[in-house]
This record gives structure tokens, C-alpha cells and sequence, in this order.
């Protein structure tokens, strides 16, 4: 395999700014500020601003995970009770 066939398997190398929003699930306000904070990094193409793929890898690679605490433990059978409906019927 060469190595522009690589590259065209491995995704674009670099992201429009609606793209990067699509992405990451966040606002354009975000993005820019983290374009200007230099957390994200962008190339003009003419008019254009594109995201680079390095960076929105890294940016994800060096988030915190998430924490989640256990649910709490409950203590009987298991069943799970019958309830009646509006009209008294099970």
C-alpha cells in the first residue's frame, strides 16, 4: 500500500470547522477559543479554516476520563413488583 492510499484510509487530514463542531459535539464559539488558545491547531486554504486531525487527537487523547460511581446496591430478591395501572388493572 502507498502511502497516499494510507492516508485516504485513514480519514482526512484536516477538518472544516462545522466538521470539527460535528465531531466533538461542541459550539463554534468553543472551537475558536480553542484555536486561539492553541489547545486546537488550523491552516488556511484560501478563505477557508481547517482543523488538523493531530490536533483534534490530541485534544481527545488528553482529556480526563470520566468518573462514575457505582450504583448503589440493592438489598432483596430482585423482583421487580407489579404496579397497578390508572385503571386498577396489573
Amino acid at each position: 500500500m502507498t502511502n497516499e492510499s494510507t492516508v485516504a484510509a485513514a480519514g482526512p487530514l484536516l477538518h472544516s470547522i462545522p466538521a470539527v463542531q460535528e465531531r466533538l459535539g461542541l459550539g463554534r464559539s468553543k472551537i475558536y477559543e480553542l484555536l486561539g488558545t492553541g489547545v486546537l491547531e488550523a491552516v488556511k486554504a484560501g478563505r477557508r479554516t481547517l482543523v488538523t486531525e493531530a490536533s483534534i487527537a490530541r485534544l481527545v487523547a488528553g482529556l480526563p476520563r470520566a468518573q462514575f460511581r457505582a450504583a448503589p446496591k440493592v438489598h432483596g430478591t430482585g423482583a421487580i413488583k407489579a404496579t397497578r395501572g390508572r385503571h386498577g388493572d396489573r
